[in-house]
């Protein structure tokens, strides 16, 4: 039972968790499910587990390192089951003015990469691939509308 708490922190410690993933972990390690609610309470006691700091951390990193969009990591933290108020909150508090440079930053390479014959097929292709990064629509044709000028 220790070698399996022992297993559980040290997944913990690699990277932060969110309660879901430390639940599948546990099933991937065979542990009972009468001990499994003791181990997931006793991780959050000791600070191994934070959803809020997961949030926080999962956020960050994907705005400022991976340059997703809001709409994708909100749908990625809802898969996770976690609080939406919560996740709501720490997008509202991500500086815009970065997420905007991030937009930008992707737009114009991307744009740069399309070899489409006409502007239609290369601002399709453009929008598509910013949608699928997890930007809003909106944000998408008030950038295009900036190209245009």
């Amino acid at each position: 039972m220790d070698n399996s708490y022992d297993k559980l922190t040290r997944f913990c410690l690699y990277r932060e968790r969110c309660t879901s993933e430390v639940i599948q972990k546990m099933y991937g390690l065979k542990i009972k499910e009468s001990d499994q609610s003791k181990f997931l309470k006793q991780l959050k006691e000791e600070k191994y587990l934070d959803d809020d700091r997961f949030i926080k951390a999962f956020v960050n990193t994907k705005i400022y390192v991976k340059r997703w969009g809001r709409v994708k990591i909100r749908q990625e933290l809802s898969m996770k089951k976690l609080d939406k108020e919560k996740i709501k909150a720490e997008l509202l508090a991500a500086d815009d003015e970065r997420y905007i440079e991030n937009l930008d930053h992707l737009a114009e390479r991307k744009w740069n990469t399309l070899s489409k014959k006409n502007d239609r097929d290369r601002r399709s292709s453009l929008f598509r691939y910013l949608a699928s990064k997890g930007y809003e629509s909106d944000l998408i044709m008030d950038w295009m509308k900036k190209k245009a000028k």
